[in-house]
């Protein structure tokens, strides 16, 4: 006689997990199963109703029970075990497109705000949040002060700007043009913006000289959580190409073309190796590359990365995605959240 479910007949455990998830009672379970195996169950091993729960477990041991997850857990798993580089991922059941990068954004502001929160409770001053140009954190900034005003408890922020503000292309992709959505969810008395004024680009020893941005450059280290998105280099959009374009830079562009350029973060170029500096000129922004890993290996700091297409082309970033992944050396984030298509093509 059977005293263990390791030791029941396959259908047997079939039928009671059948029986189970079709919603029968577990009395019903027990009367059909020893109706149907009275010779298997003795008076010293009967099948009682708290033997049904074991039962339906091997049959997930036996895999007649399948648990399939949903796509993006399926596809968040797979990034995990992929990448040497290990932080909270988030995979949105969103397709691929120009159109993705509002659904990343907006679930960056949710992140963010619960890291907001958390650390409010945790303080007595304000949150300090660090923002860059783009689309991704226009789109993110607009979601944030959304979701602020619907919010019981208002938290004091202080938006560092994290780079310069001369995408005269394109003004209301400035962050001192979209920290207007938190002006408009918050009082006047929670939020404090510090601005950046400077050129996109400078030679190493006019940056000192520059008292804006030193001013800027002295209360980086106030910044809680920086929000940021990645630009691939074929991608004409980009903040940084677009800067290299208008200043007419063509020198700086080709140097970083020869030394393997495939994507930057917050105008901060890198390859697949490492982070790259154009030769003459660096970019003018808070944080470099290898500052920016460490901040995100730091306990009580964060660094929330968003990667979709390209929000006005649709150009795909999977490769300048890659290296963040799988090269330690540029680990620069502990938050990733990603669409469904982006990470299909890691993936592949």
């Amino acid at each position: 006689m059977p005293h263990r479910t390791s030791d029941y007949p396959d259908d047997l455990v079939y039928g009671v997990a059948r029986r189970f998830l079709d919603g029968q009672k577990t009395s019903q379970i027990l009367e059909a199963v020893t109706k149907r195996y009275p010779m298997l169950f003795s008076a010293d091993a009967p099948f009682t109703r708290e033997r049904v729960y074991p039962t339906v477990r091997e049959a997930i041991r036996r895999e007649f029970i399948q648990l399939i997850p949903p796509v993006e857990e399926a596809l968040r798993d797979a990034l995990i075990k992929r990448s040497a580089n290990k932080g909270e991922l988030q995979v949105l059941d969103v397709l691929g497109g120009a159109q993705t990068s509002q659904e990343v954004a907006a679930a960056a502001a949710r992140t963010v705000l619960d890291l907001i929160m958390q650390l409010s409770k945790e303080r007595r001053g304000p949150v300090h949040i660090g923002l860059g140009i783009g689309q991704s954190n226009k789109h993110f900034t607009k979601t944030l002060g959304a979701l602020l005003r619907s919010h019981i408890e208002l938290p004091k922020l202080v938006v560092h700007a994290l780079t310069t503000d001369h995408a005269h292309w394109n003004p209301m992709e400035n962050p001192i043009s979209y920290v207007s959505y938190l002006r408009d969810a918050l009082p006047g008395d929670h939020l404090e913006f510090v601005g950046l004024r400077a050129m996109p680009f400078f030679e190493e020893e006019r940056v000192a000289t520059q008292y804006l941005y030193h001013d800027a450059l002295e209360r980086k280290g106030e910044i809680d959580i920086v929000v940021s998105s990645i630009a691939s280099s074929l991608d004409h959009d980009g903040y940084l190409k677009r800067y290299l374009k208008e200043f007419n830079w063509a020198p700086e562009a080709e140097g970083l073309v020869k030394q393997g350029w495939v994507g930057d973060m917050m105008l901060c170029p890198y390859s697949a190796e490492e982070a790259l500096t154009p030769e003459g000129r660096r970019p003018v922004t808070l944080f470099s590359l290898p500052e920016l890993v460490e901040m995100a290996h730091s306990d009580d700091k964060h660094v929330v990365l968003m990667v979709a297409a390209c929000g006005h082309c649709g150009e795909p970033k999977v490769d300048a995605l890659r290296p963040l992944l799988d090269n330690p050396a540029l680990h620069a984030w502990n938050h990733l959240i990603v669409d469904q298509t982006t990470a299909r093509e890691v993936l592949r």
